[in-house]
């Protein structure tokens, strides 16, 4: 898989975020996206980058409840963004990263793949995940483009 070591730069993140289970992502990532990117246009906010999810104690079981935040890279938090929106300070971010291309239905076995190889690096995970939209097309697209990027 050759993941890359990488340092994610700190940044502000205008959010939403929930507490659910593996197979309640997509719902509600469909559901918030877009009123996500609303929100950043009604504040007249400069978005830097594509939409990041964050995984907070999340571990691939598909039972285990975990917070997730869906953010968008703005400038400046600046204005107030309506419920349940908030903006948040993201911390840097040291990770193995690696893309994954295609159908979301790849992205298990993706994970899968930097998990094993973080660990066969000896990385210490820290228990925090990201994935990084470059481009979103479907669910079942060949033209996504995701990056993963695993905390250690």
């Amino acid at each position: 898989m050759a993941a890359t070591e990488l340092e994610i730069p700190e940044g502000q993140f205008l959010c939403v975020g929930t507490e659910l289970t593996m197979p309640e992502i997509p719902a509600f990532g469909m559901a918030q996206v877009g009123p996500l990117y609303d929100a950043a246009d009604a504040l007249k906010l400069a978005v830097l980058g594509p939409a990041v999810f964050f995984y907070h104690g999340a571990d691939g079981s598909p039972t285990k409840r975990f917070h997730l935040e869906i953010g968008l890279p703005v400038r400046e938090a600046a204005g107030t963004p309506d419920s349940p929106r908030y903006f948040k300070a993201m911390a840097k971010f040291k990770c193995l990263s690696t893309t994954h291309k295609g159908s979301m239905a790849g992205i298990v076995a993706a994970w899968s793949g930097i998990v094993h190889e973080a660990l066969a690096r000896g990385a210490k995970l820290n228990g925090e995940g990201r994935e990084v939209y470059h481009i979103w097309e479907s669910f079942d697209s060949a033209i996504n483009v995701t990056e993963l990027q695993i905390g250690i």
